[in-house]
């Protein structure tokens, strides 16, 4: 099954999860993504931070997250492009920002896995997971490309790692997939 198949089927469960989902196509096939998260503290009572220096303040708890997916032509893995956006509009773009957003276990994974730069289905720059990391995951996994849950697989590598904002995409999945 080629990728950009694989893509719509992913698309598929995502958008009955009520993820925001478009493929775009440049030089290559690109799944672009939009959800919404409300970020819980450890006693599930909403997120608020106290305004620091150089660390977000979070008035509203909400996180709007953009990305995208594509593969990564010279790892020959699927890569995860991702920028998230504080209060509506406001780009997080300090790694710091970025950590305080995740949970504890997930923050370990990140350290080794994220980088800032330019993204493929923007003009701009995004944060994303570096494929040589994606790339450790499949081989620990022995899995194959043609297998039908190679992107779920994935997409709960990609949740270990950025965990919780990408809970409604993991539960888009795992809704789609149980129906």
């Amino acid at each position: 099954m080629s990728f950009k198949s694989q893509l719509l089927i992913l698309a598929q469960k995502l958008s009955k999860g009520g993820i925001s989902c478009e493929l775009i196509e440049f030089d290559e096939c690109i799944l672009k993504l939009e959800w919404h998260t409300e970020l819980l503290d450890k006693n599930d009572s909403l997120l608020y931070e106290q305004e620091e220096d150089d660390i977000l303040s979070l008035m509203n708890p909400m996180i709007t997250m953009h990305a995208w997916i594509r593969d990564s032509p010279s790892f020959e893995v699927p890569q995860f492009f991702f920028q998230p956006y504080a209060n509506g509009s406001d780009p997080l773009t300090k790694m710091e920002q970025i950590f305080e957003l995740l949970e504890g276990s997930s923050q370990n994974l990140a350290y080794d896995a994220l980088a800032i730069g330019d993204c493929p289905g923007t003009v701009g720059i995004a944060w994303y997971i570096h494929p040589c990391r994606t790339r450790d995951y499949f081989e620990m996994l022995q899995i194959d490309k043609e297998d039908p849950k190679y992107l779920s697989l994935w997409l709960l590598y990609i949740h270990q790692v950025l965990s919780p904002l990408t809970q409604p995409i993991i539960k888009a999945v795992d809704d789609a997939e149980k129906s």
